[in-house]
């Protein structure tokens, strides 16, 4: 073997595979290239959770807001609504009592209502409306001392200036009738502790009952007008029931409140109906 050939078998002899080292030097690029994907996935794992909280937060906080403003924790654990959240034309359940079976007090001095025109006659209706009762209280009676003379003696006698009542507040659902700038108002009714009544049933306004009422305001605020004679109650069904023995009201008893408010706006826009009542006024 010549020279030049020795040298060059020897380098050969000492040299690696140039294939081989094509394809490992291919194999750890493409291992390099690999590694650092994986060191950016697991960078972007955290940022992409992190926005991603964010975007349900924002989504979702809304919702619980509402959830947490319609409803409220009884001591059982259950969430019921607040009276004041539902704002549709449905109440309470509601016992179909008649009025007339209340005993009035002999003292108590008031004007019969036997028909919508009695509301009218006087000007004393201010609004006609559908209501939310949202809020009962009852006031006890106030009194004011007295002194006076009495066979030669002085002595303090107590003198009754405002009966016992309950104040009502309330969410105006619809107006029908009168100019009131209101949504909210407070409505005032006197109760009287001696009235025995049937079935324990009263005049008085319920929480979270819904009614449709003739209201008045004098100098007690504002009053409903006629509660001894009719008392337009609508049921969880949507059903009305006026608690009178008057036909001009009970004709309405059991069907939709609609179909009396209805009935009660043709009966305002009619002409003759309005000139009844200001020949009244």
């Amino acid at each position: 073997m010549k020279g030049k050939e020795i040298i060059t078998y020897a380098v050969r002899a000492e040299m690696p595979d140039m294939e081989q080292m094509k394809n490992n030097i291919t194999k750890q690029t493409v291992e390099r290239k690999s590694i650092k994907s994986n060191m950016w996935v697991k960078q972007l794992i955290p940022v992409a959770v992190c926005l991603a909280i964010i975007l349900v937060s924002v989504i979702a906080f809304p919702n619980l807001v509402n959830n947490t403003d319609l409803q409220l924790t009884t001591k059982s654990g259950k969430t019921e609504k607040s009276p004041s959240d539902d704002l549709s034309m449905s109440g309470l359940p509601v016992e179909n009592f008649n009025l007339a079976d209340l005993e009035i007090p002999p003292t108590l001095s008031r004007i019969a209502y036997t028909n919508f025109g009695k509301f009218f006659e006087f000007n004393e209706v201010n609004a006609f409306v559908v209501v939310k009762i949202t809020d009962t209280k009852i006031l006890e009676a106030e009194y004011e001392t007295e002194r006076i003379n009495k066979f030669g003696k002085d002595i303090d006698i107590q003198r009754e200036i405002l009966p016992k009542r309950q104040i009502s507040e309330v969410k105006i659902l619809q107006n029908i009738y009168g100019n009131s700038e209101f949504d909210k108002l407070q409505i005032t009714q006197w109760v009287f502790d001696n009235n025995p009544v049937i079935g324990g049933v009263t005049n008085l306004l319920r929480k979270g009952g819904v009614y449709l009422l003739p209201l008045s305001q004098n100098e007690n605020g504002w009053v409903v007008m006629g509660d001894m004679d009719v008392l337009f109650e609508i049921d969880d069904m949507g059903e009305v029931w006026s608690h009178s023995e008057f036909e001009d009201f009970n004709r309405h008893d059991g069907k939709n409140i609609e179909f009396l408010i209805n009935e009660l706006q043709d009966m305002l826009s009619n002409d003759d109906f309005m000139l009844a009542r200001s020949s009244h006024e």
